[in-house]
């Protein structure tokens, strides 16, 4: 019984004094800018051909010296173009008289500017060296829960040759244009698109610059990689109508799966700047 409350009474005493270490540490409330450069993850996209931006606040809350858990809110804007030359591709369809046929297109360029805003949730631990000296370096990573806006869609496909392979006659249609077979010099296509709620994987590492009064400021590199996987080569970028009157329209690259909601699949890396004071 004896060794029971030896044992009983040290690990109060333990955890005693590491709530008291923890309450020693000084938590802060930092607020950031950020910017850099962005891009979709699809089959073929391999350069950062965008933008992306914001503001964020957040509260770090110390588990010792070094480490440390940041919670925070985000507001976030981008601004993605994408630009493809020799854009080709096919999918099988019907025409106005429930025919089969293979619909084929090729797009001299193809652009596409993608525009929105997302208001996201990060989580994150990070650790920070103690050098005891006003300069240190900081690592952290964790998730981010966005939420976003409709995306702006504004699409652009110029010198269009479109044709209609039936293999029922072994035939390839590249007229009439009325049917959508022949060339376009230009089609245009501007759309609002519903975005699915997305969660990224986050990365950030920099320096700190300690200041007077528990200031610090934080000067780092953060990387945004969406968990969704790439998209697949765009194939139906050109929709082909079997009825109405306009039988050729554009579709977003994000557009691919047919649903209402589409997935952003988003990778951003850029600078930030963080102000943080103690509690």
């Amino acid at each position: 019984m004896r060794n029971r409350n030896i044992i009983s009474s040290s690990l109060l005493v333990c955890i005693l004094m590491a709530t008291l270490n923890v309450q020693a540490q000084q938590n802060e409330i930092g607020v950031a800018v950020y910017g850099g450069l962005g891009t979709l993850k699809f089959d073929g996209s391999n350069v950062l051909d965008g933008g992306n931006g914001g503001l964020s606040v957040d509260y770090l809350l110390r588990l010792d010296e070094n480490w440390g858990v940041q919670v925070g809110v985000n507001w976030g804007y981008y601004q993605i173009k994408i630009d493809k030359n020799n854009f080709k591709g096919s999918y099988l369809t019907r025409d106005n008289e429930a025919e089969n046929f293979e619909f084929r297109y090729n797009i001299n360029r193809f652009t596409e500017t993608l525009k929105g805003s997302n208001f996201a949730i990060p989580l994150s631990l990070r650790y920070e060296t103690s050098f005891r000296s006003k300069t240190n370096y900081y690592l952290q990573g964790g998730f981010k829960y966005s939420f976003y806006s409709k995306v702006s869609s504004d699409i652009t496909a110029n010198q269009l040759r479109t044709s209609g392979y039936f293999a029922y006659s072994d035939a390839e249609l590249f007229t009439p244009n009325f049917m959508g077979f022949g060339e376009f010099d230009q089609l245009k296509e501007d759309k609002k698109l519903k975005l699915k709620q997305g969660v990224s994987m986050l990365g950030e590492f920099g320096i700190i610059q300690t200041l007077a009064n528990d200031q610090a400021l934080y000067f780092g590199i953060y990387i945004d990689y969406d968990l969704a996987n790439p998209q697949k080569n765009p194939s139906r970028i050109v929709n082909y109508n079997a009825e109405g009157l306009q039988r050729l329209n554009l579709q977003s690259i994000i557009e691919q799966e047919q649903q209402e909601k589409h997935r952003l699949r988003m990778f951003a890396v850029g600078l930030k700047l963080r102000y943080a004071f103690g509690l």
